[in-house]
């Protein structure tokens, strides 16, 4: 994932000693947005129904953590049958 510069954030179900790896990804992005932009993708899932699921904390840390320092900008999402 670092050709293409792609970096994991890890979930409690990946377990204890992954997770704690997020606290030095969360520190890389604060130090890189102050260079460079960054792009959040969360992961997605499917059902049957139509409706957005609501976006994890992980997403929320990383984007609160260097609110201070950052422009957002913001994504709209039109849905139709």
């Amino acid at each position: 994932m670092n050709a293409i510069r792609l970096v994991p954030v890890y979930r409690q179900r990946d377990g204890f000693s992954a997770l704690r790896q997020n606290q030095e990804l969360f520190e890389l992005f604060y130090h890189l947005v102050h260079e460079k932009s960054i792009s959040i993708m969360v992961e997605g899932s499917h059902d049957y129904r139509k409706r957005l699921r609501p976006v994890q904390r992980g997403t929320a840390k990383i984007v609160f953590g260097t609110y201070e320092n950052m422009v957002i900008l913001t994504l709209k999402l039109y849905l139709s049958d």
